[in-house]
This record gives structure tokens, C-alpha cells and sequence, in this order.
């Protein structure tokens, strides 16, 4: 019973505290009750979108792609009012929805062998936000999809382990369609063969990436608009452009570009002498490295047993390798991309809770999600915070891949008795 109230305690904190920041958002120009008179990212999405979709012409500085643009057309067209008003309660929802969603993924796995009540899950899902809330809070206070994009993209996972494929490739490409991001979880899928979601999760992109467009834009301005979506991808990623545009001081590109570049911004923070094609050759060959680490990953998971009961925690770890794949080599890499973070610190946590991993296992995932809180609460600030970012992304990494290692099944026996078979992960 105390164990239970406090469970209670620790998600009703989070609730407050999400609350709290949302209401702070809301009232933060009275005057213009319900919502705030501009409200970052979404103001800026919606104007852009509206201005696409009437000039039929794709802004240099805009990344999203055409659906993204229909969806954020949606909301310009009821008005800034209801639509900001719906964006404030649509993105705290879906940030307690992923909350919840992450622990229901798991509530099959070994957490709840021996466990059925799955005791710890208020405390876990406290500790996970706690462990998370640098980007959370970030993502509220820029009112961004980042928030969404996780939810759509745990709904697909959760469809997929309800048996219903063709809805989780729907919302999978629905997630696409907001974050092409998660396009890497196409290969992953094609790898463990489930056709059904691979098939639907094509067609829903293809939908949602021409068909939808196309009812709405017509033939010529479709293929106009994505072809200029394009070149904007391909513009933004110029190093003149990652140094002078504010938001992408946190990736890679930036950080290499202004520590190492001769003149950077003046030469005020460069500690070497290189030119911007010898930075740019050297971040190739680290983007080609860090590929070949996340191929190595699954190459050497994929060998290793681990039992029945750990299938679930096996694929949301699979699943949190591949939401943060393409954070490293990405130009618009941003603190509030980093909520997806909220499934790999409920996945290690969760282990560190239970008694049935081994102790590796275990101490691994604390140590993981310790490090990562103390990058975030401690690690480096502008204008270095995008180091403390990418060191987050390898810690988190690399923890997976300690835990993953670990569950290893071959040397551990179960709590339920030897007779207990081991199997490859589903």
C-alpha cells in the first residue's frame, strides 16, 4: 500500500510540474489570454507553412517537409488563438502519454516476471523524467513536435506488439512525416521481417509525402515544393549558414566548425588553424565511424541470446539506438530533439530496478542514466552546450550497449528454473 502511494506521489509530481510549466507558458502575456502573444517554434512552423502553402515557395531556413507543412497549415487555418491553445495542451499530453506509454511497452518484459504489479512504476517514471527534464522542459518552452513526434512514434511500437501492423506503419509514417528521422527504423524492421509494417509504413509515407500534398498543391507545385524542400536540407547544412543561424549550436558541424575553423565568428572561440574543407573531410570520416558503430551494434546484439522474457526490453533498447542514429551527423540538432531520450532512461532504469538482470546489467544502466543526468545538470554551456549534448547521445549509446550486452541469457540462470528456454529477440 505504501509502495503504491508513493507510485501515485511520483506521477502526480511529474503531472504538476509539466502542468505548472504549461500554465506558465500559457499566462505568460495576460493580455492575450488564452495563449501567448507569439509562441516560439509553433508561431514560427505555422507563419512558414501558411506562407508556403500561399506563396508556393519553400524558404531557405525551413527543414520541414511538405506534410509537416500541411499538418502546421491545419492550425494557422482555425486562428493563432485556438490553435496555440491547442498545441499547449496536445504537447504536454503527449509527453506524459510517452511517459506512460514507454512503461506499458515494458510491463510485458521481465519486469513484470515475479512482478505483475510492476511495483517500482511511478518511482521509474518519476526518476526517468527527472533524469530526461533538461530536454522535456526545453520542448514545452519552445512549444516543438519533438513531444509528438516520440508519442506517434510509441504508438507505432505499441501497435506493433498489439499485432495490429497496419496501423503501427501508419503511424510510424506518420512519424516520418514529422521527423524523418524515423526513417531509420525501416532497415530495422525489413531486418526482423515483419512485412505487414514495413509495407504499410511505405505506403502511409508515400501518402503522406505526395498523395496528401498532391490533393492539396496539385501535380506541378508538389514536385516544385519538394524538390525546393530539398535544396533547403541541402542549403542548411552549409558551414556559412550553421554559423550564423542560432538554432543549430548544438550540433557536430557547429561545434567542430567554430572550434577548429580559422575565423570562426571571428576567431573568438577557434583553438585551431584549419580550413573548412579539411573540418568538413574530418566530420565525414566521424559521421562514417559513427554509422559504423551503430551497424556494429546491431551485427553484434543480433548474436546474442537473451530469454523470452526480455524481448521487450530488447527491442525498445533496439528502438532507442535507432531514434538517436542520425542525432550525431545532423546539422539541425537541437537540446529539445533530445526527448526521445525518455524511452532508453525508462528502459535503464527499469533494469536497475528489477532484481532479475544480472548485476553488470544493472550497474551499467545506472551508471548510464547518472552520467547523462550529470551532462545535462553539469555539462557544458553556451556556447559549448552542444558538446554536453553529443556526449549525452554516446553515454546513452554506449550504456545501451553494455545492458544489451549483458542480458545475455547463456550465463544467468532464471529465477523461474533452469527449465526455462531462451530465445532470439522477436
Amino acid at each position: 500500500m505504501l509502495l503504491r502511494l508513493v507510485n501515485c506521489m511520483c506521477l502526480a509530481v511529474v503531472v504538476l510540474i509539466v502542468g505548472i510549466r504549461t500554465w506558465s507558458r500559457l499566462s505568460s502575456t495576460p493580455s492575450h489570454w488564452p495563449t501567448p502573444a507569439t509562441m516560439g517554434d509553433f508561431t514560427m512552423n505555422t507563419d512558414f507553412s501558411a506562407k508556403i502553402c500561399l506563396d508556393r515557395h519553400y524558404p531557405s531556413n525551413f527543414a520541414y517537409p511538405l506534410p509537416a507543412v500541411l499538418f502546421w497549415r491545419g492550425f494557422s487555418c482555425v486562428g493563432f488563438s485556438f490553435g496555440a491553445a491547442a498545441w499547449l495542451l496536445i504537447v504536454p499530453a503527449c509527453m506524459i502519454g510517452s511517459l506512460l506509454l514507454s512503461r506499458q511497452l515494458l510491463r510485458r518484459s521481465l519486469f513484470s516476471d515475479g512482478h505483475p504489479d510492476d511495483p517500482y512504476w511511478g518511482v521509474i517514471t518519476a526518476l526517468a523524467f527527472a533524469a530526461t527534464e533538461y530536454y522535456l522542459l526545453w520542448d514545452l518552452r519552445v512549444a516543438n513536435t519533438n513531444s509528438v513526434y516520440l508519442f506517434v512514434v510509441l504508438l507505432g511500437i505499441v501497435c506493433w506488439q498489439t499485432n495490429k501492423p497496419w496501423l503501427a506503419g501508419v503511424c510510424l509514417g506518420g512519424s516520418v512525416a514529422l521527423k524523418v528521422y524515423s526513417l531509420a527504423l525501416l532497415p530495422f524492421l525489413l531486418l526482423h521481417r515483419r512485412w505487414r509494417i514495413t509495407c504499410a509504413m511505405l505506403a502511409s509515407v508515400l501518402s503522406y509525402f505526395f498523395l496528401f500534398p498532391l490533393l492539396y498543391f496539385g501535380w506541378h507545385d508538389t514536385l516544385e515544393l519538394t524538390g525546393q524542400w530539398l535544396a533547403a536540407l541541402l542549403a542548411t547544412s552549409r558551414p556559412d549558414f550553421v554559423l550564423t543561424y542560432p538554432a543549430y549550436k548544438v550540433s557536430l558541424f557547429w561545434v567542430a566548425t567554430l572550434l577548429l575553423t580559422r575565423g570562426a565568428l571571428g576567431g573568438k572561440f577557434s583553438i585551431m588553424n584549419c580550413d573548412i574543407s579539411s573540418v568538413t573531410f574530418a566530420l565525414k570520416l566521424v559521421y562514417f565511424a559513427w554509422f559504423g558503430l551503430v551497424a556494429a551494434y546491431f551485427a553484434t546484439c543480433s548474436r546474442v541470446q537473451v530469454r523470452p522474457a526480455h524481448r521487450n526490453l530488447v527491442l525498445m533498447l533496439d528502438i532507442s539506438v535507432l531514434l538517436l542514429c542520425a542525432f550525431p551527423a545532423s546539422p539541425f540538432l537541437q537540446p529539445h530533439h533530445l526527448v526521445v531520450l525518455l524511452v532508453p532512461a525508462v528502459c535503464l532504469l527499469s533494469v536497475v530496478f528489477d532484481e532479475v538482470p544480472p548485476a553488470r546489467a544493472r550497474f551499467c544502466a545506472g551508471l548510464t542514466v547518472g552520467l547523462g543526468l550529470c551532462l545535462t545538470e553539469y555539462g557544458p554551456h553556451y556556447p559549448l552546450r552542444g558538446v554536453g549534448v553529443l556526449l549525452t547521445i554516446a553515454t546513452y549509446f554506449a550504456g545501451i550497449w553494455g545492458v544489451r550486452y549483458a542480458l545475455n541469457s547463456l550465463g544467468a540462470p532464471h529465477p523461474m528454473g533452469p527449465g526455462r528456454s531462451s530465445g532470439q529477440v522477436a
